[in-house]
């Protein structure tokens, strides 16, 4: 694994505290990856926030988790999806993630803590 520095470092350590990480266009790959990969160690799912000017891109994929989205959870991200259908489209993809380009960057924080809590009630309802 790559040894991150300063900002970095520091980018890294917020994300494993808060469950996703916080990006700017042009954050190095190895800090993403970094925080991928303690993604898949600790199988919890990978969240990335890409932050504009006013809009963020919601990143969301439970692969590294080792699990999948059920029908009722699939439904439940579609309804995420559209609440943001008029800044943008939403983007599923098989049954582990969704992409949702242009959250406001207000409703960020509460956007995240929805789709990292879609994940928790399942793992700990079984």
């Amino acid at each position: 694994m790559t040894t991150l520095r300063g900002k970095y470092k520091q980018i890294f350590e917020q994300a494993c505290e808060t469950g996703y990480i916080v990006a700017r266009e042009g954050t190095p790959l190895p800090v993403l990856n970094a925080f991928y990969q303690y993604c898949k160690a600790n199988r919890m799912p990978y969240l990335r926030v890409t932050a504009r000017r006013k809009y963020a891109r919601i990143h969301f994929d439970t692969f590294p988790a080792g699990r999948y989205f059920s029908d009722a959870e699939q439904e439940a991200l579609r309804a995420i999806g559209r609440r943001y259908l008029k800044h943008g489209k939403f983007y599923m993809f098989g049954r582990d993630g969704i992409t949702l380009p242009a959250v406001p960057l207000a409703d960020v924080p509460a956007v995240a803590d929805e789709l990292l809590r879609l994940v928790k009630e399942r793992t700990n309802g079984q």
